[in-house]
């Protein structure tokens, strides 16, 4: 702070927070101070760098104990936090506190970048070139090979921007495999975590084994940490309920096209105009899913039957779409070798395979575990509401969950103070198989 350095103790501090998500490029803290030593709350304007390093003795995977620490000093690989935001300013008598957003430098960075160059390379090299050379980023780059290589003009953005903007135009290797339905592109993901940054498909990320796959999360009533003779479970328990945030909303669906859209392309080099109709009914079973329902349900498929991939003059009323949507294009976003990719389903495709990955979002907070990370799959077993000792799980709800959002909060109260991680899953309608399928 303004040239000096400072080293608080740490009854100064009240709080860290440290938030990661697969819908967000970087990942940033939050660390609330005791503001009575220093007044740093009237002497911060931005921009001061700050070094922090935590570290969480848990449980792994395997049973065995671990030593996790997060560090962000000029020695480690991630670098310092930066001071981005100052707020909850709060004065209670003779207590004084305050709240410090932080980031990372290439987020700062990113503020200042405005790319303007021709690219004509693989997405994957698109994505290191930028965080390399623009952003200067020392992170490594865990990718999933493409078979799409894009040629365009990034029109003065940001590197994080046009990272995003390429994300629904990528088709992935993987969807050319046997794991994977046949020719779907269904777009990738961008989103930095602790270790790394991540560019993967949203089939990819699907795909994945789960973490725990041999002791699944349990909500266990009145449960404590050692109550078990299976201590490897401990931070395996929920600590507090399971909540299902959003599990059906039929009109935000319609709204966004996940379910029939229609895209009338323009291309601007050779003055075209061109239609394209998609519906889930010719993607869904050729997805990677979560769950285990691979064919539509019968609701869908007969209020879908008359969205057919028709082109026409622009009629709203053609082909039932749910969403109308207009897109500037052009023949040469492709290059030469990429002659088979129909880009007009590219983006149809992701439309649809994003909405799906977001049809049940759940919420649930667990005892402080660093090894749970986005873009990993947990697997979780909730029991029905049962009042006898032999209990049943509840299949409709239980089964495989993509880590979307990460919150570790170190909290400094009490004795000792304690960790808790807050974790928001996605996946889609009825995961577990039934004994009728």
């Amino acid at each position: 702070v303004e040239g000096n350095d400072y080293e608080f103790q740490l009854n100064s501090v009240f709080s860290i927070e440290y938030f990661e998500s697969v819908d967000r490029s970087f990942i940033y803290l939050a660390a609330t101070i005791n503001d009575n030593t220093y007044n740093f709350s009237e002497r911060i304007y931005g921009l001061e760098k700050v070094q922090l390093e935590f570290t969480n003795y848990t449980k792994g995977f395997d049973g065995t104990l671990q030593e996790i620490k997060y560090s962000f000093t000029d020695d480690s690989e991630n670098g310092c936090l930066y001071v981005y935001s100052v707020y909850n300013k709060s004065n209670e008598g003779t207590k004084k506190s305050f709240t410090l957003g932080l980031c990372r430098l290439d987020a700062i960075n990113d503020k200042f970048i405005k790319i303007s160059k021709k690219f004509e390379k693989k997405s994957e090299e698109i994505v290191n070139d930028v965080l390399k050379n623009y952003l200067k980023s020392k992170k490594k780059l865990k990718y999933e090979q493409s078979v799409s290589k894009l040629n365009f003009v990034s029109p003065l953005s940001s590197a994080y921007s046009l990272i995003n903007w390429m994300l629904d135009k990528c088709v992935s290797v993987f969807s050319q495999s046997k794991d994977s339905g046949k020719d779907i592109s269904a777009g990738y993901m961008f989103y930095e975590s602790y270790d790394s940054y991540n560019f993967f498909s949203v089939d990819k990320l699907c795909a994945k084994e789960s973490l725990n796959v041999l002791n699944p999360y349990v909500v266990t009533q009145n449960y404590q940490p050692g109550n078990d003779f299976d201590y490897a479970r401990d931070v395996f328990i929920i600590k507090e309920k399971f909540i299902i945030l959003n599990s059906l909303d039929v009109f935000r669906d319609l709204e966004k096209g996940f379910f029939s859209n229609k895209i009338a392309f323009f291309d601007v080099v050779f003055q075209t105009y061109d239609e394209e109709v998609l519906n889930i009914k010719d993607y869904y079973s050729k997805m990677t899913l979560l769950g285990s329902q691979k064919q539509l349900p019968n609701t869908f498929t007969s209020v879908l039957d008359n969205a057919k991939n028709v082109k026409t003059t622009f009629n709203p009323l053609d082909s039932k779409p749910s969403r109308l949507m207009t897109i500037s294009t052009n023949d040469f976003l492709y290059s030469k070798e990429n002659v088979n990719i129909d880009y007009k389903k590219t983006i149809g495709q992701s439309i649809i395979r994003y909405g799906l990955l977001g049809r049940q979002v759940a919420s649930c907070r667990v005892y402080g575990n660093l090894n749970l990370k986005i873009g990993e799959v947990i697997d979780i077993e909730l029991y029905k509401p049962n009042n006898s000792r032999e209990r049943s799980v509840d299949r409709t709800i239980s089964g495989k969950y993509l880590i979307y959002t990460v919150s570790h909060l170190f909290n400094n109260s009490g004795s000792g103070g304690f960790m808790v991680t807050d974790l928001i899953l996605h996946t889609q309608k009825r995961l577990k198989k039934l004994k009728d399928d």
